[in-house]
């Protein structure tokens, strides 16, 4: 896991000033909240992995549109990828790096669903600005990070440095809560399951897009 994102703007100025470092998904998470899915599961102890099944899911996107997983996956494999917000510099350069190599994941069957708990209006600007010809979809108070394992609450010491920046991540996620998810990648098989995850407490790392059209291609050898 090396693929270490080039800083751009607000990047230099965390990193300089050791805001939100890989130490942020130690503090204490938040209470387990449901999903648009039919049973709430036991929390989970560590992120979803290889070989385990994707919860059902359904989550709107920027447009409110509902995307069912199962829909998706009734089409072809599908990536699921999470991203912390508009507002985070390597997500933006994650998303973008995405979007290269989108028409080769789409030539191998599979669809990019990239998630975060954004505000739609923030997804919408996000998706605009950049470009993007995938979906973003709204994981409204981080319900589905919970889930799989993957979010995690700041604590009080990074969030007065977020607000010393101008970052108000409860606000962008239209919530009281100052939650997010640790960046994360998972390469579902038409069945749901995952054939590759990639899970990191670092946000500075991203999964490599090598991997992630490696593992594709492996599905459309099966």
């Amino acid at each position: 896991m090396i693929h270490t994102i080039a800083s751009i703007g607000l990047a230099s100025l965390l990193l300089t000033s050791g805001a939100a470092t890989a130490a942020e998904p130690n503090s204490a998470r938040g209470n387990p909240q449901t999903t648009e899915t039919s049973e709430t599961p036991a929390r989970r102890d560590k992120p979803l992995g290889v070989g385990e099944r994707m919860p059902a899911f359904t989550l709107f996107d920027a447009e409110g549109k509902p995307v069912v997983l199962a829909d998706q996956l009734a089409r072809g494999p599908v990536v699921v990828t999470f991203y912390r917000g508009s507002w985070c510099p390597y997500c933006v350069k994650a998303l973008g790096s995405v979007e290269e190599s989108v028409a080769e994941i789409n030539k191998l069957g599979a669809t990019v669903l990239a998630l975060s708990p954004e505000t739609p209006d923030q997804a919408i600007d996000l998706r605009e600005r950049l470009g993007l010809s995938y979906e973003l979809l709204v994981d409204s108070e981080n319900r589905l990070a919970d889930r799989l394992g993957l979010m995690f609450t700041l604590d009080d010491a990074t969030i007065e440095k977020y607000r010393g920046y101008g970052i108000d991540v409860a606000r962008s996620n239209g919530s009281q809560r100052w939650q997010l998810p640790i960046p994360a990648t998972f390469v579902l098989d038409k069945d749901g399951i995952v054939r590759y995850a990639w899970t990191e407490e670092d946000y500075t790392k991203r999964a490599p897009a090598k991997a992630v059209l490696g593992t594709l291609r492996a599905l459309g050898d099966d």
